[in-house]
């Protein structure tokens, strides 16, 4: 093992308290960050050519090794395997992206069938289900009774249902209905 020879080159490895503090804040524990100073100090000290090396240049390889020792400690650590995040992170089955793609597509055809329903029918369910109308404040507006609109409006959700179950079953889309067959 050689040690530096001339006084020019103890600047840099002082220097090395920036160095330490830099590598300190990236390691998870004390311990280990004694053991990658204990690493990085061992290799500036068996580099027998730095003596020859400008302050600057000693430096630059200094912080270049301080790096790849905590990256090799980061190479190091028990990684948890990305299914087992994976797994965590959609643990309900609603929020896995393959349900939330259905979901968009699934809204994307009642939104697609609803503007295909004549416009009574579009109005009614707006009111009913965007401004959450009663009943009889729709039927009174329509000047109709309050049993017309309810059926109208049960009608109107049965067609909707009939599209989905045609166009979608356990998830699944099996066709792609052409809206104007069922309307």
């Amino acid at each position: 093992m050689s040690t530096f020879a001339d006084e020019r080159s103890l600047p840099a490895v002082t220097g090395q308290s920036k160095l330490t503090k830099e590598h300190w804040k990236r390691l998870a524990s004390c311990e280990e960050a004694e053991d990658v100073q204990g690493e990085i100090f061992t290799t500036i000290l068996e580099n027998s050519c730095m003596q020859f090396w400008s302050e600057e240049a000693q430096q630059r390889w200094m912080w270049r090794v301080a790096r790849n020792k905590v990256i090799d400690v980061y190479r190091t650590l028990e990684c948890v395997p990305l299914e087992e995040i994976c797994d965590e992170l959609y643990e309900n089955e609603r929020y896995r992206p393959e349900q939330t793609a259905l979901r968009h597509e699934a809204a994307m055809y009642l939104d697609e069938a609803v503007r295909a329903l004549p416009p009574l029918q579009q109005r009614l369910l707006r009111w009913r289900f965007v401004y959450e109308m009663r009943y009889i404040d729709m039927a009174g507006q329509l000047g109709k009774s309050e049993e017309a609109v309810r059926t109208q409006i049960f009608r109107t959700l049965k067609v909707l249902l009939y599209i989905r179950s045609k166009v979608f079953i356990d998830g699944h889309m099996v066709s792609s209905l052409w809206l104007s067959d069922v309307t």
